[in-house]
């Protein structure tokens, strides 16, 4: 290794290259080039060469790079050296610490030096461990900047291995966790005399005014806090106590400058799980002991900010979050160690109500409703009331209102709406709780509105906050109408208060005879809001509602739509009064109906051939009124119960037309109709404006409610008061609503029929139009279909969309990856101009259908649905080259729908070629749903002594999930395919040699090494262990080419302080190090 100075040099400057913005691409794409085959290359020189760029004549940055190329040895390379070579190699990277201390040396540097240790002492376990703690000790006696490498070195220990617990072999890690365990009695008091000792060293130097020195002090303060809280997470709760770490951070809770590290140490504890031996008692009196230190730092800072006319800066806001969390925590899961001091309780939700009052945290609320009284209800709701509102505040207006942070200047719209969520959610539990008071806090602002208003106009503020109060009531803030929505509010009420039902119904009659076309259909639905909401309490006015329904009809003052809701309305009324009740209600609903469905006039006219839907649909009376008739049967089906359903003696005239409607719908993609279609029809097939801006995420207007709700009228209805709308729009409604009809219609009809309709023209039908027929009728029907209809429906509907889908998504996937474009049949409305736009649209129309037949795959491989599989530990107790247990794949078929489809082979090739081909498209959701596909496969692979399956197992989905880990969009799941990889190679490598030679076709393997992998996968049962023997060995066969492997390595991230997300962070670029980079970050 004499040209390792030589290669360093060529390193470094490689390393220059790349992370110079200014080099020009093809230079940092070659630079990149060689510093992936350094890194791939000889160990030996990778190891010599990174230590030479560690030298302090290197700039920063390639230093922080040789460290990084240490770290990637250590954790991806380290088998590959000798056991005296890693001792060697163990004790340079030891000797690096004594060379970080000064003054002078970046932060970045001292942490990954003290991360690349911890990684070898993780690697090699708990012999070099013991040899090291004692050296760390007397390293940390000679100073500030030796205490605070120590302290970092003990941080990253546990947290990357709790971390990172995937890359640590089952023993290993256990060895190590019991070594760290037994030196805790060294470790937690080392902490804390380093946090006594440079705290008071900081204060001392500050105090003679040597403020550098005092910085170092400080330093080495905050390093060992966060060490401190790597330990907090797994140590046991009575050593933290025995210790005094909980004192200590208690007394830094009133320190500034370490606040935030101590109250991240509460919050770790007060997660912790209670024990149920006999420390219960023991970590009681710890979490009591919490529960004041909390309470008083809480009681310092409210009573400082409300003695303070400055308001409160940030600092300030972010440290009362963690306590309010903390305290939280606390409350939700330990209030049983105060619960014998009504004293301590009292004070505790006095202050949980006035963090509430003024500040804005990730609102959390208290289960433990029996602490709240009436007037802390009553605080609640008056502060949640004014919350709901979002204040927005004029640039440079001053206010003299109290403190709120929710505004648009401050804080984005999403945030808002979880925190308004949260509101939501208190609200409805308060009203649970209390709902008296909930109902008079409701009505008094409502009526301190209603009475301002008679002197004056309302003030828009008002306004919203009177549409809030409905919120009081668990109800949906969903009403154009404020009236309309208070009465819809009273819902819940009126179950307790059945006396006041009747003038709330009278009210919205009224309301519905007196009010414009858009707001009518709005008080519909507060029919069937209030008639789910108030059970039976509103059975005794049944009879008065469908008088006054069949008056309004006789008088043609009811339009369809509004007829179909309060019909659906009704039947929520009849399910609560039993069997008996739905079938009269059904019967008065759909006997009118069922006098037009069935007439065979229409269905000759417009069923019969294609034309007849050209002609129904310029026929706009009869589309929607086809259309309302349609609506109604899914609601009754929907609405109505299940157990001996009401609805099975009207599905012989009702499915017959229904059958034939939505096969002519279906043909209208057809070649040859859809070719002769008029344009306004074909311009209705497209996709329009609206869902374009869906599929590419952009904002458009959102209706109003009231614009919204009249899509269940007609345009008929609506020209009627004066609405209007365009004819293509109206087509494209009626279209996509008989064509998006869910399944509920289906439990009772012919198969030949059912897959006539649905599935005759599949292939001529568009992506959206495929997967809204997975989403909202195949997969209700696979759900529902018993065991003793598969062989009659199964094939009949899903072989011609496995056909379909295994083409189509086939063609499409291979010109997205190497055109760049998905071509997907769908039609786009006025694409010209919108090249870009429409390859997004059609990639995410693409990746919607791949997901949803994914999900449909998924659900067919679901436990209910295969009960007969044996589980992988049944296997494993049975000899693998034994076959006498084998059975015949028909014998799983009655009781696994997987093994059903797999012994139909019309069935069975296309559903396996979309497994093998869906490892290699890139969408990391879709693999993860074909993934639980594949796992019952390769049991029923393994249980039976079907020869054709075992071989597709054993080498074509072998070879497929390898070539998916090579794609860095399946990192996320890399651990779930490895499984996959590890049942394959372990359960069938003795029946069949296809396992071995998919690995030795792998570019980088030896047949030594496959040997070494076989030797040692077989020395252990474990399967967590096996997994990361198979885990190293496809790293090192594939050259380290496996993206899903290295990416979820570098995804894992360490923290330092929280794991919390508190907003997206800025991604650093070349050179910039902060705490978030973890031992796996080696680019």
């Amino acid at each position: 290794m004499d040209d390792s100075g030589g290669v360093a040099a060529n390193v470094a400057r490689a390393i220059a290259t790349a992370m110079d913005w200014r080099s020009p691409t093809d230079a940092q794409r070659t630079a990149l080039s060689y510093l992936e085959s350094i890194k791939s290359g000889d160990v030996r020189l990778l190891g010599s060469t990174s230590f030479i760029l560690l030298r302090k004549d290197w700039s920063s940055e390639i230093r922080l790079h040789g460290l990084k190329m240490l770290q990637h040895l250590v954790r991806l390379r380290w088998e590959e050296l000798s056991s005296s070579e890693r001792r060697n190699f163990a004790n340079a990277a030891i000797d690096l610490l004594s060379g970080m201390t000064n003054p002078h040396e970046e932060w970045a540097l001292k942490s990954q030096t003290a991360a690349l240790i911890a990684e070898i002492v993780r690697r090699e376990g708990l012999d070099l461990w013991q040899e090291l703690l004692p050296s760390l000790v007397s390293l940390s006696d000679k100073g500030p900047m030796e205490a605070e490498l120590v302290s970092m070195l003990l941080r990253w220990l546990p947290e990357d291995i709790t971390v990172h617990y995937e890359d640590l072999e089952g023993d290993r890690r256990r060895l190590l966790l019991r070594g760290l365990s037994q030196s805790l009695p060294q470790i937690l008091p080392l902490l804390y005399s380093l946090l006594e000792r440079h705290f008071t060293g900081a204060f001392n130097e500050a105090s003679m005014q040597q403020f550098d020195v005092a910085k170092q002090h400080a330093a080495a303060v905050t390093a060992a806090l966060n060490a401190v809280n790597a330990y907090a997470e797994w140590s046991p709760v009575s050593d933290l106590a025995k210790y005094k770490l909980i004192d200590v951070c208690g007394f830094f809770l009133s320190c500034v400058d370490f606040r935030v590290h101590a109250c991240e140490f509460f919050k770790l504890v007060c997660q912790r799980r209670r024990p149920t031996d006999d420390s219960t008692h023991e970590f009681d009196d710890t979490m009591r002991n919490i529960f004041h230190i909390l309470m008083s730092a809480s009681r310092d800072f409210l009573c400082k900010y409300s003695s303070s006319s400055a308001g409160v800066d940030k600092s300030e806001v972010r440290f009362a979050e963690y306590i309010c969390e903390s305290m939280v925590a606390l409350g939700s899961s330990f209030m049983q160690c105060i619960a014998e001091d009504d004293n301590v309780i009292s004070e505790y939700v006095q202050q949980m109500l006035l963090y509430f009052q003024h500040f804005k945290f990730t609102l959390h609320f208290i289960r433990a409703k029996v602490f709240i009284n009436d007037d802390i209800c009553s605080s609640i709701l008056d502060v949640s009331f004014q919350r709901m509102l979002k204040k927005t505040v004029q640039s440079g207006a001053a206010s003299v209102e109290p403190l709120e942070l929710w505004n648009s200047e401050l804080d984005v719209k999403v945030d808002f709406s979880q925190y308004r969520s949260k509101l939501l959610e208190l609200i409805r539990l308060i009203a649970l709780h209390n709902p008296v008071i909930a109902a008079a806090k409701t009505s008094h602002r409502v009526e301190m509105t209603i009475s301002a208003y008679t002197m004056s106009p309302v003030p828009p503020k008002d306004l919203s906050l009177l549409e809030n109060m409905q919120l009081g009531l668990e109800t949906i803030p969903a009403l154009a109408e404020i009236l309309g929505r208070y009465l819809d509010a009273f819902g819940p009420f009126l179950r307790s208060f059945p006396e006041a039902v009747g003038c709330v119904i009278d009210k919205l009659f009224q309301l519905l005879t007196s009010i414009p076309l858009h707001l009518r259909l709005q008080i519909c639905t507060s029919f069937l809001r209030i008639a789910r909401a108030s059970d039976k309490s509103i059975l005794p006015h049944m009879k008065g509602i469908a008088d006054t329904i069949a008056y309004l009809q006789g008088e043609g003052r009811l339009l369809r739509g509004e007829h179909n809701t309060l019909g659906e309305a009704f039947l929520v009324m009849a399910s609560s009064a039993g069997f008996q009740q739905q079938q009269d209600v059904l019967a008065w609903l759909l006997e009118p109906l069922s006098k037009q469905w069935t007439q065979s006039e229409w269905q000759n006219t417009y069923l019969s051939d294609p034309s007849g839907m050209k002609r129904l649909c310029s026929d706009k009376q009869i589309m929607w009124s086809i259309f309302h008739n349609v609506t109604f049967f899914e609601k009754a089906l929907r609405r109505v119960s299940t157990f001996q359903h009401p609805m099975s003696s009207h599905l012989p005239w009702l499915l017959p037309p229904l059958l034939r409607l939505l096969r002519s719908i279906h043909s209208l993609w057809s070649q040859p109709i859809s070719q002769s279609l008029p344009s306004e029809l074909r311009a209705a097939m497209t996709i329009s404006h609206a869902e374009q801006a869906s599929l590419l995420g952009e904002y458009t207007a959102k209706p109003s409610k009231s614009q919204s709700n009249t899509s269940e009228c007609s345009p008929i209805e609506m020209n009627k008061e004066g609405c209007s709308g365009s004819n293509e729009s109206s087509t494209r409604n009626w279209l996509k609503g008989i064509r998006d009809s869910r399944g509920e219609f289906f439990h009772c009809v012919e198969s030949s029929s059912f897959a006539l309709a649905l599935m005759e023209n599949v292939q001529a039908m568009d992506f959206r139009h495929i997967r809204q027929l997975i989403h909202l009728v195949l997969i209700p029907f696979v759900k529902s279909c018993p065991p003793n209809l598969w062989e009659e429906w199964i094939e009949k509907i899903l072989y011609p969309l496995f056909i379909h889908c295994q083409q189509a998504l086939k063609f499409s996937w291979n010109n997205l990856l190497s055109e760049g474009r998905a071509k997907v049949p769908d039609l786009f409305s006025n694409p010209s101009g919108l090249d870009l736009k429409v390859e997004v649209m059609e990639e995410k129309l693409l990746r919607d259908l791949t997901r949803e037949i994914c999900l449909l795959l998924s659900l067919l491989a679901s436990p209910a649905r295969n009960k007969g599989v044996p589980s992988v530990e049944q296997l494993a107790s049975i000899s693998r080259a034994d076959s006498s247990s084998l059975k015949d794949l028909n014998a799983f078929a009655s009781n696994s729908m997987i093994a059903f489809l797999l012994s139909r082979k019309v069935l069975a090739v296309p559903v396996l070629q979309i497994c093998r081909e869906a490892f290699m498209w890139t969408d990391g959701d879709a693999v993860s749903k074909v993934a639980s596909f594949c796992g019952v496969v390769i049991l029923l692979a393994l249980s039976t002594d079907n020869m054709e399956l075992r071989e597709f197992v054993a080498r074509d989905l072998f070879y497929a999930i390898i070539q998916g880990l090579g794609l860095e969009s399946n990192a996320v799941i890399s651990s779930d395919l490895i499984g996959l990889c590890r049942e394959i190679f372990v359960y069938f490598s003795e029946r069949d040699t296809a396992p071995r030679q998919v690995l030795l076709s792998l570019p980088c393997i030896r047949l030594d090494d496959l040997l070494a992998f076989e030797d040692a996968i077989s020395k252990t049962s474990s399967a967590k262990e096996q997994k990361q023997h198979m885990r190293s060995f496809l790293v090192l066969a594939s050259g380290n080419k496996l993206k899903a492997i290295t990416q979820q390595k570098t995804a894992n991230i360490i923290t330092n302080i929280s794991a919390r997300q508190r907003g997206a962070a800025p991604n650093p670029g070349p050179g910039v190090e902060d705490e978030a980079i973890g031992l796996a970050a080696i680019t």
